[in-house]
């Protein structure tokens, strides 16, 4: 199991530095036989003239904890080389303005150069090809840049962590962002950038925007083929980099440059106040975040340091500190068990994705706690759609607290109750099920033939509407915050044409008839079957339909669900939660993921008076 290094993470950075500086001897010299060999490959290719290869670029300590670096580039045409120097700053302090770069860093291949103070410094391609691109000209003031690549160490995992705690407030006072999207061979960015123009002088216009919205925009003036360079302005990787939120989530003017043309930020992100109504928990950040990219698996964990929910006002202190030379699985198992104690909920339990065969292994032997979220799994999708759009358990809180692990902290120890066991599972819902219309009706039938009793016949019109359920709560809103009302009205529609019932409200305890009160939707707005069907899809697919013992209840869940294992709710929880009795003995259990459920999302916390019993699960 993946060990959290938990008194490491919160001890001061002078401590750290101390058994740094032990070791800085032994690790230059071995860089310095390391960069000898290198050059000695490249004088045998002749890749590099020899002036370039004189000599490697050795870093100079950064000596206080505010610190860093800024890259003083030298005008050049195309075709000079990449030069400049470093210069020492003081984040937070006056001085010199300087510029900020977000870019993305490409293939881990450093194959070009840049000379700092006339030395070699290895940078990768993508990174050249900007900053030729940026550079001043000849007769021109150089640029004073800051560049994770060159300005932080990347050999030096101290001063790594050191800055990447540092990064939001480098973007933050920086005069300016610039964004590199990368070449544009093809020729989009001018009229990407043209229509970008004009949207924004729509949106800015209060009048031309509220007309949008309540009557529809007619774009038909505007070219096919700017539509089509739009489209693939957004498909760069750039806009699936985790890094973002530190990067242009400040108030600095941000310039966006792509090949050879730029356009300034045209559109003003929303920016979350501590303690404001949006205020929520890092784990929900983390959830929003984890369909970008990052090329360290545990950047999904450090990129999002940045944000305010990362500071626990109380502590005076990040809810981690980034540390590098703590493996993949450390950082995750370590950041569950902080948000665990952090929060008050369980949402931490309904990120975790795919738990069980097909979940993709780590780098390394460790294996994770199956508690403990996996946030480079790629894009899931989870049942919380904002914080307290569900609560499961009612007022029950979690109290997670350190005496709530055991076996160095593998093990979760929680309370909660045993709803029922799945008795049938279906096969798992893939992108096909959604395709076609006879498709759809054969994962609807398919699922009513898994969960129909010998009686009664209401439930006959009631499963199909539990079936997609999970996708809208009962009140109409959407589990997915960009699906409306009228994307669900949408699918009512479809749905009740081929089940009279699903119309109605899923709110039901399946032992019962539906609510009288409960009425099909009246008129409902203009259908648009194809949105509410992808909303379907986006939460469906990857999931299966299960039926519990003696049809009590049915429910949406995770795809490795089997037959035996347990339904509950657990104190604190957002949603049911599906258990299976570890194999391995010792009375404990995995767990396997968040669960849909039908009369339990609400409140379900009026089973604990029922009389069942409350038990204690140990996860792990």
């Amino acid at each position: 199991m993946a060990q959290p290094n938990l008194h490491i993470a919160f001890s001061p950075w002078r401590l750290r530095l101390q058994k740094y500086r032990q070791d800085q001897e032994a690790n230059e010299r071995a860089e310095l036989e390391r960069q000898a060999l290198e050059n000695e490959r490249l004088v045998r290719e002749r890749t590099l003239e020899p002036a370039v290869l004189a000599e490697f670029y050795r870093y100079k300590r950064i000596e206080d904890y505010s610190g860093s670096r800024v890259l003083v580039l030298k005008p050049g045409e195309k075709t000079d080389k990449l030069a400049g120097r470093l210069e020492d700053i003081w984040i937070g302090g006056e001085g010199p303005r300087y510029s900020a770069l977000s870019y993305v860093w490409g293939e881990p291949q450093f194959n070009d150069v840049i000379l700092i103070d006339g030395k070699r410094l290895a940078i990768t391609n993508s990174l050249g090809i900007a900053l030729r691109r940026l550079r001043p000209v000849a007769g021109q003031p150089a640029l004073r840049i800051w560049i994770d690549q060159i300005c932080i160490n990347q050999r030096d995992t101290v001063e790594r962590n050191q800055q990447v705690r540092l990064m939001h407030a480098i973007f933050r006072d920086a005069h300016r962002v610039l964004v590199w999207l990368g070449a544009d061979p093809d020729g989009h960015a001018p009229r990407a950038f043209q229509l970008a123009n004009a949207l924004r002088s729509i949106f800015e216009d209060k009048l031309l925007s509220s007309l949008c919205k309540s009557k529809g925009a007619d774009f038909d003036w505007i070219p096919v083929e700017n539509w089509k360079s739009l489209r693939e302005l957004s498909k760069l990787p750039w806009f699936r980099r985790a890094w973002i939120p530190q990067e242009i989530g400040t108030d600095a003017k941000a310039i966006v440059h792509w090949g050879s043309d730029n356009i300034q930020r045209f559109v003003e992100q929303p920016r979350d106040e501590p303690g404001g109504r949006a205020r929520h928990s890092f784990i929900y950040q983390l959830y929003l975040s984890a369909r970008n990219s990052a090329t360290d698996p545990r950047d999904y964990v450090f990129s999002q340091l940045g944000h305010y929910s990362a500071w626990i006002e109380a502590e005076r202190a990040l809810i981690i500190q980034p540390d590098y030379d703590n493996t993949v699985a450390a950082v995750y198992h370590e950041i569950a068990i902080r948000a665990l104690t952090v929060d008050s909920s369980l949402m931490l339990l309904n990120a975790v994705s795919d738990n069980g065969e097909t979940r993709p292994l780590l780098p390394g032997p460790e294996v994770l706690p199956s508690w403990v979220p996996r946030w480079d799994a790629g894009r899931f999708h989870s049942l919380i759609g904002h914080p307290g759009r569900y609560k499961a358990s009612g007022a029950a809180k979690s109290w997670i607290t350190k005496n709530s692990f055991e076996d160095n902290y593998n093990t979760l120890v929680i309370k909660g109750l045993v709803v029922d066991t799945i008795d049938k599972v279906t096969a798992k819902f893939t992108s096909s099920c959604f395709n076609s219309e006879s498709s759809k009706k054969d994962l609807i039938q398919t699922a009513w033939r898994l969960c129909r009793p010998p009686k009664p016949a209401f439930l006959d019109t009631l499963a199909p509407s539990a079936l997609f359920g999970h996708i809208s709560s009962p009140s109409g809103s959407s589990t997915c915050p960009n699906i409306s009302d009228t994307a669900y009205a949408s699918g009512i529609s479809v749905l009740s044409k081929l089940f009279p019932a699903a119309a109605f409200s899923t709110k039901h305890d399946p032992r019962k008839p539906p609510n009288s009160e409960a009425t099909p939707t009246e008129k409902p707005p203009r259908p648009n079957p194809t949105a509410w069907l992808q909303a379907a899809e986006d939460h469906a697919v990857h999931r299966c339909f299960a039926v519990t013992k003696e049809s009590r209840y049915f429910a949406m869940v995770p795809p490795t669900t089997k037959t035996g294992d347990i339904l509950c709710v657990l104190q604190g929880g957002e949603t049911p939660y599906v258990l299976r009795l570890d194999p391995k003995g010792a009375k404990k259990r995995l767990f396997i993921g968040e669960a849909y459920v039908p009369g339990l999302m609400e409140d379900a916390s009026g089973l604990f008076g029922t009389g069942m019993e409350l038990e204690t699960f140990r996860l792990r």
